[in-house]
């Protein structure tokens, strides 16, 4: 495993998280000649509903920014568990605005309730709150230490669902690739608004997504969520699995490749419309619609 990526006096500035999140969303839709589709005001547009509205952190958390994964004592030892890995600007960056990874584990946790999944959320947390560049090569070291993580302690539990929003869905496609050249898989993993390029899904994380996972891996996207779409492809020159699905067509810097057997698109452009909504549940939630109903159907 590689050493860890520090940090420098070269890194971007830390912004308050509204100035960010708000920020992004402004340039990406003005790039794209787009205006916002939510009814939910020019708050919850710009920001893809990942400002407001998150419950309390939960106590059941693993901790990924070091070699070695640190858990706190909340979290069970055994049993069914679903495992839910953030992306940007998803640790605790200020206290004072409560949207980091444990926020967004508990607000999972609340929308699996209601809808009558039981099974704890725990909070899987690394340190990505810096530039994009950066953030990147954390999310491989993350995942790297997730993998070891689930080495160690996945025979513990009868069941292991991954759920990942954003830039985790990079944390826990790298970890699904280094469980590939071992015999421990997870029960089945949810990609949320995943930011990683379109291609990636048939070429570099292919491996891992057919023999880490024993049964589906989906990939819950759609076109109405203007961070994949648009502020991604500003970064990456194209949008992100999240927006339009896998793409193994190939390309530029792919030579085309097969879809992996387990894995499959689900489509929800027009259900879910804010980058932050796909996980809320109905009681703080999105006017449009959430991923949880399908999650639930599929996965649970």
């Amino acid at each position: 495993m590689r050493n860890k990526l520090q940090g420098n006096g070269n890194e971007e500035q830390q912004l308050n998280r509204r100035d960010i999140l708000g920020g992004m969303a402004t340039v990406g839709a003005g790039a794209a000649g787009l205006t916002a589709t939510s009814d939910r005001g020019s708050a919850g547009a710009l920001t893809g509903g990942c400002v407001d509205n998150w419950p309390g952190a939960t106590d059941k958390r693993i901790e990924l920014s070091d070699n070695e994964p640190i858990t706190t004592d909340e979290i069970p030892e055994s049993g069914d568990i679903v495992l839910y890995v953030h992306g940007l600007f998803g640790d605790d960056l200020l206290d004072s605005v409560d949207i980091n990874g444990a926020n967004q584990a508990a607000a999972l946790d609340d929308a699996l309730s209601e809808q009558g999944v039981e099974q704890p959320t725990i909070a899987a947390m690394w340190n990505s709150s810096t530039t994009w560049s950066v953030a990147k090569w954390r999310a491989d070291d993350a995942g790297e230490t997730l993998a070891a993580w689930l080495e160690a302690n996945r025979e513990n539990y009868d069941s292991v669902t991954l759920v990942a929003h954003s830039l985790g869905t990079r944390v826990t496609l790298v970890a699904l690739s280094e469980l590939a050249e071992t015999d421990i898989t997870v029960d089945s993993v949810g990609l949320l608004g995943g930011a990683v390029d379109p291609d990636t899904i048939c070429d570099n994380y292919k491996d891992g997504i057919e023999a880490s996972v024993s049964g589906p891996v989906y990939n819950y996207h759609s076109e109405d969520d203007g961070i994949v779409c648009n502020i991604y492809a500003i970064r990456e020159f194209t949008s992100a699995v999240g927006c339009g699905g896998a793409d193994c067509s190939g390309g530029w810097f792919s030579t085309g490749s097969d879809r992996p057997e387990n894995y499959e698109d689900v489509d929800l452009t027009g259900e879910v419309t804010g980058h932050c909504d796909f996980f809320k549940s109905n009681a703080v939630g999105p006017e449009t619609g959430n991923a949880v109903g399908e999650l639930v159907d599929r996965q649970f």
